[in-house]
C-alpha cells in the first residue's frame, strides 16, 4: 500500500479546512434559514386561515343571531294571528247568532214587537254555569230557539212567519201557541214561535 503524501503546506491546508467548514457553515445556514422561512410562512397561511376562520364564525354567529331574532318575531306574530283566529272562530260560533238576530232585526215587522227569545238547551249549563265558563259544547247543543213576542194582528204574525221561513236559516218554523192579550193596555196577539236547526 503507498502511503498518501500531501506536499501542500499546512497554513494552505489550514486555509482550505477553514473554507470547507466555513462552506460547510453557510450552507447549513441556508438550509436553516429556509427551514424556518418555510415555517414561518406555513404558520402565518395557518395564522391566516385561523383568523378567516373566526371572521367567518363570528359572521356565521351574527347571521345565526338574527336569523333567530326573526324566527322568534315570525313566531310571536304566528302566535298572534292564531290568538286571533281562536278568537274569531269563538266569536263566530256555531250558528252565526249576530247574522242571524241582524237578519232577525230586519224581517220583523212593524206591527210585532218581540219580547222574549230563549235557547233549548240553554247556552250557559252544568257546571260551566257555576263557573262562569263559556261552554261551547254546550252551545253546539242547540237545537231549538223559542221566539215570544205580541203582534197587532193575525196576517202581521203570519208575515213574520212567512219571512223566517223564506230565510232558510233554519229547518223549520212553525207557531207553537198564538192568544189574544193585553199588552201595554192594548189587545195583541201573543205568540210563541219555534224554530229548529
Amino acid at each position: 500500500m503507498t502511503p498518501r503524501v500531501n506536499l501542500l503546506p499546512i497554513a494552505l491546508q489550514r486555509h482550505r479546512l477553514q473554507r470547507q467548514r466555513r462552506r460547510m457553515w453557510i450552507i447549513v445556514c441556508l438550509v436553516a434559514s429556509v427551514i424556518q422561512a418555510g415555517g414561518f410562512f406555513v404558520l402565518d397561511m395557518k395564522a391566516h386561515e385561523a383568523r378567516n376562520a373566526r371572521t367567518r364564525a363570528a359572521h356565521l354567529a351574527k347571521s345565526l343571531k338574527q336569523e333567530k331574532s326573526e324566527r322568534d318575531a315570525l313566531l310571536a306574530k304566528s302566535e298572534a294571528i292564531h290568538r286571533e283566529l281562536r278568537t274569531a272562530e269563538r266569536l263566530r260560533e256555531k250558528h252565526l247568532w249576530s247574522r242571524w238576530f241582524g237578519t232577525l232585526g230586519l224581517i220583523v215587522p212593524s206591527q210585532v214587537v218581540l219580547t222574549e227569545i230563549k235557547t233549548e238547551p240553554t247556552r250557559f249549563t252544568g257546571v260551566a254555569a257555576a263557573h262562569g265558563v263559556n261552554n261551547n259544547e254546550s252551545d253546539a247543543g242547540v237545537r231549538i230557539i223559542r221566539i215570544s213576542g205580541a203582534a197587532a194582528e193575525h196576517r202581521d204574525l203570519l208575515s213574520l212567519l212567512e219571512q223566517m221561513n223564506a230565510t232558510k236559516m233554519f229547518r223549520s218554523v212553525h207557531l207553537e201557541q198564538a192568544r189574544r192579550d193585553n199588552v201595554t193596555g192594548k189587545e195583541a196577539i201573543g205568540f210563541t214561535l219555534m224554530c229548529e236547526w
